[in-house]
């Protein structure tokens, strides 16, 4: 370790180095990092611009696109479905007219066949003849018309390249498929999956910018006007502003029974799935149950009304079943092959009062919730068939969904049916892949899934699955999506230039820094040499030595506060010596003090004794002692003398020898301490006198005659009664007063002790002792402590006793003397 800091001498650095250093450092630290910063932000601020003008080129090409409405150029038609989309045959309320209507649909009527096979003939003969005339005229209409939008939107995308950086731009269609760019060989050409995903997950119609690898993309997406403006989208809008302002889903889980009751009503939900169909009609299954005379009026009844009820249920509209209503559900789920052991549970939680039976359960911010899930459900049941239990693979989509599809315009067409040359020329607007579509319809019902679990047990996901389901749901309406791409390179360059011009500066400014930096320090360092010989002839033992510094500055103080430190230690170096000629003269007080208590405790037959004795000082004032008053006569005594440290100690020194002189043979306590008293009136000064218990035991007769002069009360336990006994007091201290007002005060007391029985005496420096709270030990806690730890082993009684005082104090330091005096008669 020597050698290792004798190594570090030979490279010592002055301050005036370290300083020139340490300012280096900081610039370092701080300015590039801010010239650094200085560079981004202005690129930031040029992007912020590019991305003003994006935005306003995007919102113009979106117009330019709806434009076209008129000529339903990418349009879907969703006649006859949008406007119902959210509704089924089982949203109306129970009513005479809907029943008959459904069990219509399942049983049939003469007349109901009748009225549709004279519609279909009209509809065949009005189709055929308007087929003949229109063909022709229809497809000359839409070659022309195809060929003006494309020419029309090819010249709009051509007008972006005047944007700053510009890279390309281009228009897809929902299959990832180029439909317009400003490169048309590129036209029919799928683009990156990564550029995919990126205009996939942006669903909602509002600008997004990002920043890609080697280049800026701005994009938009473009839906169906008819959709936009349809009930479905603005419902949709509706629950994604509930979504973001947190409305939806703000419980951890439902109620207990609100989710027992989802249980049942999705479980029947998926056998009613399994017998009927969305529009209410039996599938072949529910023939089969038909045939077999299973599925009867009187059951289809039952099961429309259960439909309804549970439907109301799903919206958030509680429900209560009555008996009847159990029974037709038993009895449907028997018909429907539920096995026993299920239904069995559904009837216990019935019977228990578990399921259907409290209303009010729900909060509204819970309604709203079970009106999205179901909403949702709703719109995914129109297209496609999917449950839980089977695998997404095999879920189907309904007759809905190509109803849905086939009203886009005739030029969407697999692009495998048409040449590049053709697709390229007469730019065919989209590329329709009907998978496209069933994917996006299964993936919405996955998330839906996911969702739904929230209505029987805790949620399980964050509002990014909620995004995730309407990214799904919107993609079937997407007609495509436009994007500008802008080269980051010039943004790169420009960065560059910036910040090797900085760098340049930064260096430049550097250099003068230090450069003054040396200077200022080079003139500092003369007054701080001034303050290093002061120091040295300070440290050679010259007290008091003054340096002459002139100075108005930080160092200048420095000096000045030197000379009064140098002043202050020739001080305290006086004090030291004085202290420490005090803390010899109260050591050999202290050993003084020590010689004159007790060394050993009395050999007394039949008694034991036990003292705890702690001074707040070196040199206390309390006392306790033993004195042999003559045959079987033991005094006892404990004191307590104003005060701490030399004086009180001496006071203690006269108390102990007057009390020893006039003791002797006297078994009158009382008569012992008015004897006493002149003494220390006598000869201490008026401030000082003591508090005193004595007391002489008489061996034989196990009596104790005992006085008190203004001290604190004796204490008497036995461990049988666990009752404490206080001794008589009163009395003045000793030394306070003339005996002519003193003797008056004492009085003599006598006392028994049985066997088994503790005499406890002590001073206040037990029962007022504090803790860090300031609250006393008090007398309460030192009498259960007595009863407590009260046992044949009077030392160990001793050490629990005090330990409970020292627990209670804490920290808190000791504010007067301690003593306990413990007597047990064995």
């Amino acid at each position: 370790m020597r050698k290792r800091k004798e190594v570090f001498r030979l490279f010592r650095v002055s301050l005036q180095v370290k300083v020139v250093l340490f300012v280096a450092f900081v610039f370092l630290v701080f300015a590039v990092p801010f010239i650094r910063y200085n560079a981004v932000q202005q690129q930031k601020e040029r992007e912020d611009l590019i991305a003003r003008n994006l935005s306003v080129y995007l919102d113009a090409f979106r117009k330019n696109v709806e434009g076209y409405a008129s000529d339903k150029w990418g349009q879907v038609s969703t006649e006859g479905t949008s406007d119902v989309a959210l509704s089924t045959t089982f949203s109306r309320d129970i009513d005479e007219k809907g029943l008959n209507s459904f069990l219509e649909n399942i049983f049939g009527t003469d007349k109901k066949q009748k009225q549709l096979q004279r519609q279909i003939e009209v509809l065949r003969t009005a189709i055929k003849e308007q087929s003949r005339q229109q063909k022709l005229q229809r497809e000359k209409e839409q070659k022309l018309l195809v060929q003006r939008q494309y020419m029309s939107i090819q010249e709009y995308l051509f007008t972006l390249t005047n944007i700053p950086s510009f890279s390309m731009a281009f228009f897809v269609d929902p299959n990832g498929y180029i439909v317009f760019h400003t490169k048309p060989e590129l036209v029919g050409g799928k683009i990156s999956q990564t550029n995919r995903e990126i205009l996939f997950k942006g669903y909602l119609p509002r600008l997004y910018f990002v920043r890609l690898q080697r280049s800026y993309e701005a994009f938009i997406p473009l839906y169906d006007q008819s959709f936009s403006q349809g009930i479905v989208s603005k419902e949709w809008q509706g629950f994604l502003r509930d979504v973001s302002e947190g409305k939806l889903f703000r419980s951890q889980s439902l109620p207990a029974e609100v989710r027992r009751n989802f249980l049942l009503i999705e479980r029947f939900d998926e056998v009613y799935d399994r017998y009927f169909d969305v529009s209410g009609n039996l599938t072949l299954a529910g023939e089969k149950l038909k045939s077999k005379g299973l599925m009867t009026s009187s059951l289809v009844r039952a099961v429309y009304t259960l439909k309804q009820v549970f439907d109301r249920y799903k919206r958030g509209q509680e429900q209560v079943l009555v008996s009847n209503q159990m029974t037709n559900l038993v009895r449907w789920f028997q018909v429907a092959g539920v096995s026993e052991k299920e239904i069995l549970q559904y009837q216990k939680w019935y019977r228990s009062r578990k399921i259907f039976t409290h209303t009010n359960l729900l909060k509204e911010r819970d309604r709203q919730t079970l009106v999205f899930l179901d909403s949702v459900e709703r719109y995914l049941r129109k297209y496609i068939e999917f449950s839980p239990k089977t695998k997404k693979s095999l879920w189907r989509t309904t007759d809905l969904l190509d109803e849905l599809l086939k009203g886009y315009v005739s030029n969407r067409v697999a692009q495998d049916k048409v040449s590049k040359k053709k697709f390229t020329e007469e730019g065919y607007t989209a590329v329709f892949e009907k998978s496209y579509f069933v994917v996006a319809m299964q993936n919405a019902a996955e998330s839906y899934l996911k969702l739904r679990s929230y209505r029987t047990r805790q949620r399980e996901f964050d509002s990014s699955a909620i995004h995730e389901l309407f990214q799904y749901l919107y993609a079937p309406y997407r007609t495509g999506t436009v994007a500008i791409l802008l080269s980051i390179e010039d943004f790169e360059r420009q960065q560059k230039a910036v910040e090797l011009r900085s760098i340049d500066m930064a260096v430049f400014l550097l250099l003068r820094v230090l450069l003054l930096a040396w200077i200022f320090v080079r003139f500092m360092l003369q007054s701080l040499a001034k303050l290093a010989e002061g120091t040295e002839e300070i440290a050679s033992g010259k007290w008091g030595k003054q340096v002459e510094v002139f100075s108005y500055d930080e160092i200048g103080d420095l000096a000045e506060r030197f000379n009064a430190m140098s002043l202050r230690i020739a001080k305290m170096f006086q004090e030291v010596k004085e202290k420490s000629r005090m803390e010899a003269e109260l050591e050999s007080a202290k050993e003084i003090q020590n010689a004159i208590l007790p060394q050993q405790y009395p050999q007394v037959s039949g008694y034991l004794f036990s003292v705890y004795y702690q001074p707040q000082t070196e040199s206390g004032g309390d006392y306790y002692d033993f004195v042999e008053v003559g045959a079987n006569r033991l005094g006892v005594v404990v004191a307590d003398v104003t005060g701490h440290g030399v004086g009180a100690g001496m006071v203690m020194a006269m108390l102990r020898s007057a009390l020893r002189t006039y003791a002797g043979g006297k078994l009158d306590a009382a008569r012992v301490l008015k004897e006493v008293n002149p003494v220390l009136y006598r000869d201490t000064l008026p401030t000082m006198f003591a508090t005193v218990f004595y007391g002489v035991l008489d061996i034989q007769n196990h009596e104790l005659y005992y006085t008190s002069a203004g001290h604190q009360q004796g204490i008497l336990y036995h461990p049988q009664e666990r009752k404490i006994r206080l001794l008589k007091g009163g009395g003045m201290p000793v030394g306070m007063v003339e005996s002519s007002i003193f003797d008056p005060e004492i009085q003599l007391y006598k006392v028994g002790l049985r066997q088994g029985e503790f005499l406890i005496l002590y001073t206040d420096g037990i029962t007022e002792a504090k803790n860090q709270k300031n609250e006393e030990y008090g007398e309460t806690r030192f009498y259960e402590a007595i009863s407590r730890f009260a046992s044949t082993d009077v030392h160990g009684m001793r050490d629990k006793v005090i330990s409970d005082l020292l627990a209670f104090c804490g920290d808190a330091p000791p504010t007067d003397d301690r003593t306990m005096l413990i007597v047990y008669r064995a």
